[in-house]
């Protein structure tokens, strides 16, 4: 397989770059920061694609780390033959993956391919992108590799078994993950954390039996506190009974007493009644009379302390010194008009002090002439201002656009220069004499003047006679951006053109002779004076008239007679004070409204204080009490009332208790105190019995529920104990399960890693020897101390030991790897040889080394398309260099 070229529209820094590759060896050189890095990434991307888009880092992310710096189309095209066919392979980048294209055709019919689908580099190649970058993509400071499943199974040639060697790797890291989690060596495993619970059941369940022999021996004690509780309660009855018989004999003398009760209670009562009644010498007020007398008490009292607060004496002098100043006659519609004929007044005063002076009448005058001259509108300086202001903006951009050009000039100059350094073009005798030519004439510029300035003339004029020889060859390289630069420079001088022509015709037609380029200068300063002529004019038309004097006059006249008749004025008032004289006045008229309004009120609240006194006066009266107007005796009066009303439904109460008495129960003669007694004392005892049967019974009862309480508690850890077991025999039945699982995947990881080595030992030593040449041929000395193992891992001997490759010196390990990758792919690839990549892989290598990666390269071009990038002529074949000092577009 071969590439044959490329064409790249954007991709990173790249931009319209194409490229013919050759058979052999293809050496690319370029300074850094060129873009090789970024044509190795391209051709990876277009057979495989990005990689690592789902990462937010600019530097991991390949889809934006090589978005075009300037934008549009993203992507290119490539041609490559392989098993004697040509194919054009195109793809387009977007944003995102569903917004890629992918193309292949036929290079020779023009017509789409299906030979190979848009996993190409897989199908091709017969490798992922892994294993491609760990072989035939050799990247600097990345010579080492690791041997992939990819590269195992393509060493192999397993077509069929490929699957299976991809995902070997994977089934060993699943088997591991499982074998972890199953393991019964760490607390994390499976099996130990079911041993452990086993164990923990197994100790729960020791304690069983004595369980068991507890809740036999509480059932014991149950039957027997049941037994013993049935007794108690037959006791209980039977003395029960002999107390009904004997209360019977009781009744009808607690009945007797309880009529005496309540008779003794109906005395009382009429006997308080009867005391109450005494303290009123009258008629018994009604407790509505009552509290209609309190409100009214209650009335004067608020109308005595809202009058001595709401109007002092001092406010009744402030009232009294307002109506001297004739407030009465004072009226609001009088002060609004004279507050309105001031503003009248001040609106007067400010047109008289807009006059304009002497010195702004003669600016107007002058202004006047101007403008009459140049008759301007403010849309007419606007639209001036805007053609200064675009014809500005055209000249900046085409000083940046010209100082772009010859930038891009300079650097396409001076790149060619560089290229022919080693031409007879920039021969060193020419350089040599321009200096010489500098130096006399610096020197003979005392004595003779004239002389030294035509040898410092004759100096520029063989250098620029060389650098105009040379330039001209330059120019006729140049890149198409000096062509775009031109043309948009030309561009530019039409529009300047343009726009200078209409600004004239514009300057012209206002008669103005400025030069263009104190046109913006003077435009500034034409606004400036015609704004102060706007300004002066408005003004002059605002000045007052004798008319509006007189009518000052009048107004300050009349309100000064206003003033003075309210008393509102001070000694020396000047026309400024009566705006603040009028508001004081507004104020003071307000206040004497409120004091008249207050004083009104003052008055009413007496007039209704004294008819509420004589009301009160006549509630006393008729009671026969002694006039009072103190809350405290109104409060005793509603006690009293209260007191007796409460007696009187309280024997009411009791006569319907003793009526009802009467009637319900059939009195009969009472007993005599000793048989009373004695009754009372066998009842005593009885119900003394009884109560210490019930305790008994009930200590009993309680006794019966601890114990079943307890049982209930025991046998809830019977039933647990029992699930235990069945937990238990679940448990160790996972556990033989697991542990056999265990076992087995145990030993089919063994002998799968035992099979897999098997497989790979086949072709060690064909990789060995293949190692060896290639390290003989870089270092010209024997690779008799590396080995290489089953995984096709290399170590290094020293010492009577193998040691790592990371212990060796970074060139040793480039070196290493390369000779390791070039093994690799020759047992890999047997039949069609693939193109190999070397992006600058000899930087670490010394001078014998690097001779012999040179001549490594040599060699391999033979059977293999060598693309080989590099940034520095020593690392470089002379007759294979291909400079890249030209332009990518």
């Amino acid at each position: 397989m071969k590439l044959i070229s490329c064409q790249i529209i954007n991709f990173g820094k790249l931009h319209n770059f194409n490229w013919q590759f050759k058979p052999g060896l293809n050496t690319i050189f370029a300074e850094n920061g060129w873009g090789k890095t970024t044509l190795t990434a391209f051709i990876v991307v277009m057979f495989y694609g990005f990689e690592n888009e789902h990462k937010r880092n600019l530097v991991d992310n390949e889809r934006k780390r090589y978005r075009p710096w300037q934008g549009g189309a993203y992507g290119g095209k490539l041609v490559f033959a392989t098993a004697g066919k040509k194919y054009l392979l195109e793809r387009t980048f977007g944003v995102r993956p569903k917004e890629d294209h992918f193309a292949l055709y036929d290079a020779v019919t023009n017509l789409p391919s299906n030979d190979f689908s848009s996993k190409l580099g897989e199908e091709l190649f017969g490798i992922e992108r892994a294993s491609f970058e760990n072989t035939l993509f050799i990247a600097q400071q990345n010579c080492q590799t690791d041997v992939t499943p990819g590269i195992n199974a393509k060493i192999g040639n397993l077509a069929s078994e490929q699957a299976d060697m991809n995902s070997y790797q994977l089934v060993q890291e699943k088997f591991k993950d499982y074998l972890n989690h199953l393991t019964p060596k760490r607390k994390t495993g499976e099996l130990y954390q079911l041993r452990a619970k086993i164990a923990k059941i197994k100790v729960d369940l020791e304690r069983q039996p004595a369980i068991m022999k507890q809740v036999k021996e509480n059932k014991q004690q149950l039957a027997v506190f049941k037994q013993q509780y049935e007794q108690l309660q037959q006791e209980q009855l039977k003395l029960q009974e002999t107390l009904r018989q004997s209360s019977q004999n009781q009744d009808q003398q607690l009945l007797q007493k309880k009529y005496q009760l309540l008779n003794e209670q109906k005395l009382k009562s009429e006997k308080k009644i009867k005391l109450i009644k005494q303290n009123f010498l009258g008629e018994v007020p009604t407790l509505t009379e009552i509290e209609q007398q309190q409100k009214i008490a209650e009335q004067i009292k608020i109308i005595k302390k809202t009058t001595a607060e709401s109007f002092t004496i001092a406010a009744h002098e402030r009232l009294e010194g307002f109506k001297q100043r004739r407030f009465s006659q004072l009226t609001a519609a009088k002060l609004t008009e004279m507050t309105a004929k001031n503003r009248q007044l001040q609106i007067l005063k400010q047109q008289q002090q807009s006059k304009l002076s002497d010195i702004e009448l003669t600016r107007l005058k002058a202004a006047q002439i101007k403008f009459s001259q140049h008759a301007v509108t403010e849309s007419e300086l606007e639209h001036l201002a805007d053609l200064i202001s675009q014809r500005q903006s055209l000249l900046s951009q085409l000083e940046k656009q010209q100082l772009a050009w010859q930038t891009w000039q300079q650097a396409t100059t001076g790149e060619y220069r560089r290229s022919r350094s080693n031409t007879p073009t920039k021969s060193p005798f020419w350089i040599l004499g321009s200096v010489l030519s500098f130096v006399l004439g610096i020197l003979l510029f005392k004595s003779s003047l004239i002389f030294s300035i035509c040898l410092i003339l004759l100096g520029i004029l063989i250098l620029g006679w060389k650098f105009s020889s040379s330039t001209s060859n330059t120019t006729e390289k140049s890149a198409p951006q000096l062509s775009e630069l031109e043309m948009q420079i030309k561009d530019l001088k039409q529009q300047i053109e343009k726009i200078t022509l209409q600004l004239k015709q514009k300057l012209q037609q206002l008669d103005f002779d400025w030069p263009l380029t104190a046109a913006a200068t003077e435009l500034a300063k034409l606004k400036s004076e015609y704004l102060d002529f706007q300004q002066l004019q408005q003004r002059q038309d605002q000045t007052i008239s004798a008319a509006d004097l007189k009518q000052q006059q009048m107004l300050q006249t009349e309100l000064a007679n206003f003033l003075n008749y309210y008393q509102a004025t001070k000694k020396e008032t000047t026309n400024s004070e009566y705006s603040i004289l009028l508001q004081q006045l507004q104020y003071e008229f307000q206040e004497y409204q409120q004091l008249l309004q207050k004083s009104l009120q003052v008055q009413s609240d007496q007039q209704r204080q004294r008819q509420l006194l004589q009301e009160q006066q006549r509630f006393f009266v008729e009671l026969q009490q002694p006039i009072s107007q103190s809350s405290a005796t109104l409060q005793e009066i509603r006690d009293q009332v209260l007191a007796l009303q409460q007696q009187q439904q309280q024997l009411d109460n009791i006569k319907v208790e003793i009526a009802d008495f009467i009637s319900k129960n059939k009195l009969t003669q009472p007993k005599g105190d000793q048989a009373v007694a004695e009754e009372t004392s066998s009842l005593s005892k009885l119900t003394e019995k009884l109560t210490l049967l019930k305790q008994q019974a009930d200590q009993k009862r309680t006794q019966c529920w601890q114990i079943n309480d307890h049982l209930d508690k025991l046998q809830q850890q019977v039933v647990w104990f029992e699930e235990l077991a069945e937990k238990r025999d679940e448990l160790q039945q996972k556990e033989s399960q697991l542990f056999t699982r265990y076992q087995t995947l145990m030993a089919t990881s063994k002998y799968l890693a035992a099979a897999k080595n098997n497989f790979s030992a086949r072709y060690m030593n064909p990789i060995m020897q293949n190692f060896k040449h290639y390290y003989q041929q870089l270092t010209q000395e024997s690779a008799q101390q590396y080995r290489l193992d089953a995984e096709l891992n290399l170590t290094a001997g020293a010492y009577g030991k193998q040691h790592q490759l990371e212990l060796l010196s970074e060139g040793y390990q480039d070196l290493l790897g390369i000779c390791r990758r070039l093994s690799l792919i020759d047992a890999m690839y047997q039949q069609e040889k693939p193109l190999i990549i070397f992006d600058d892989p000899f930087v670490n290598l010394d001078a014998e080394k690097l001779h012999g990666g040179l001549n490594l390269l040599q060699e391999l071009v033979k059977d293999h398309q060598v693309i080989y990038l590099t940034c520095h002529t020593s690392r470089t074949i002379e007759k294979n260099i291909t400079s890249l000092k030209l332009s990518t577009e």
